[in-house]
């Protein structure tokens, strides 16, 4: 197939009645706009950048751009989304409060989701903390390995890892203690 069109004479064909063709390079507002509104709604219904971009006149590349474009969120916009999401939750919650404070098990199972998926949006959840502490065999061996590399003395892997309870009060192994060395350490 050339890019003319399927019998290569040279671009007589026209576009089909129903599809719309845009101006490629428009400043109109409402053209604009018109545009992308069409490529959200052809990509929602599940038509690729370039088939869309076949059906406009568009590369495929520019179609994604559109694409993006239009479906970018500007902070106020989000502020809006996020304001209108917590509203929506609101009447949720005032639908099912009469059952929460009847007893309803299924209101209150209702109100509980209602309320995690606002503390979600709002950001209200707490951040879980992780800690990831190597078993003290795993130091050994990964201190091993280091050291084997850089060629360095390797008596340090036989060494003893003393746990955290353990040096819990301990002056000589904390290292927030004061130290001899330390211009506040009192002799």
């Amino acid at each position: 197939m050339s890019p003319a069109g399927e019998d290569g004479d040279g671009g007589d064909e026209k576009p089909p009645s129903n599809v719309v063709q845009f101006r490629k390079f428009s400043h109109d507002p409402e053209e604009a706009a018109a545009r992308a509104r069409m490529i959200v709604s052809y990509r929602l219904s599940g038509m690729s950048y370039p088939a869309i971009g076949k059906e406009i006149g568009y590369s495929a590349s520019r179609v994604y751009a559109i694409f993006t474009e239009a479906i970018t969120l500007t902070s106020d916009e989000v502020a809006q989304a996020r304001t209108l999401e917590a509203m929506r939750y609101d009447r949720m919650t005032a639908a099912v409060w009469p059952g929460v404070l009847s007893g309803d098990v299924g209101a209150v199972s209702a109100a509980l989701r209602i309320s995690a998926q606002r503390s979600k949006l709002l950001g209200l959840d707490a951040p879980t903390k992780v800690e990831i502490t190597p078993a003290p065999l795993e130091v050994q061996q990964l201190v091993g390995e280091i050291l084997s590399i850089t060629g360095e003395n390797s008596d340090i892997v036989d060494a003893d890892v003393i746990e955290d309870d353990v040096l819990d009060g301990d002056p000589e192994h904390d290292p927030t203690a004061a130290h001899p060395l330390d211009d506040d350490y009192e002799w």
